[in-house]
């Protein structure tokens, strides 16, 4: 039985004039099978969300802009982005399926998805390719070689558009406030503000949602892809150094209690007076 994207693959070996591939999400394995198939259109193009959020939590895959990049291929992000669209000259595949293994690869793991093929002399897809194409920009790299341009230092104090985080609290102490269990402290306010949370309750998973789009978190997340070792301190230390030269060992240490807590592909293993803890991978490590 042909898979989604042995469907759409065949699709796209036949354009010659464009391929659009107009997805919220995207698997960097996927994208580079897409890509290879299309390898004889003139024009080709990638349409994404692109944002941070969906980056760290594994709904895309920040190889993906690296794929594109290696296939000269240009990539864009567009904010908004809910549809899926597989564009190959006057044909169109469309449906709920994104460009991601669970979408189109089949298998015990895959979603069930529906993909209709039709051409696009439909007016309603030809005003959303357009609409698509005049709202997206250029996607930027989102992975460990993005360039830390952030400028902070261990009070908190950065740029408004800045969403690096460092942690003032303990984040049992900052998890029991928020839930309302007990008072908030100087420290806890600080951080409520620096996640731009008000003064609500909220559970656990409303605050892992927060910190999903803190560069601290996306860092260490991008670092245990692959991994299967533990980290210690020194080189949690030696990466978050990256977009906090002031980082001192103790905030180091605070915010490893926060990736233990918070952090959804780490947790973290007691110390003892003579050992630091370390911080191990966690089961959401995979972006497929």
């Amino acid at each position: 039985m042909t898979n989604n994207l042995e469907r759409i693959s065949t699709l796209f070996s036949e354009a010659r004039e464009r391929v659009y591939i107009i997805s919220a999400f995207v698997n960097s394995d996927v994208l580079s099978k897409l890509l290879s198939a299309s390898k004889n259109a003139v024009e080709r193009a990638v349409y994404v969300r692109w944002e941070i959020e969906d980056v760290a939590s594994g709904a895309s895959d920040w190889r993906a802009w690296d794929v594109a990049k290696t296939n000269n291929v240009p990539m864009y992000a567009c904010t908004a982005l809910h549809t899926k669209l597989y564009v190959a000259d006057d044909r169109v595949i469309f449906g709920s399926a994104n460009a991601t293994k669970p979408g189109l690869e089949g298998g015990q793991q895959s979603n069930l998805e529906l993909l209709v093929e039709t051409n696009d002399s439909m007016c309603e897809i030809s005003s959303l390719i357009s609409k698509v194409q005049n709202i997206a920009v250029e996607a930027m790299p989102l992975g460990s070689d993005i360039q830390y341009t952030i400028k902070t230092d261990e009070t908190g104090d950065s740029s408004s558009d800045s969403n690096l985080f460092l942690p003032r609290s303990d984040p049992r102490i900052f998890l029991d406030a928020m839930k309302g269990t007990r008072l908030h402290t100087q420290d806890t306010d600080v951080d409520r503000t620096a996640l731009k949370l008000n003064h609500r309750t909220y559970t656990r998973h409303e605050i892992v949602r927060a910190l999903k789009k803190m560069t601290v978190f996306r860092i260490v997340r991008h670092e245990f892809e692959e991994r299967v070792h533990p980290m210690n301190m020194e080189e949690l230390h030696k990466h978050i150094k990256k977009c906090a030269p002031t980082l001192s060992k103790e905030t180091t240490l605070t915010l490893a209690q926060w990736l233990g807590l918070f952090g959804e592909n780490t947790h973290l293993s007691p110390s003892s007076p003579h050992t630091d803890p370390l911080l191990y991978p966690g089961t959401l490590l995979k972006t497929d």
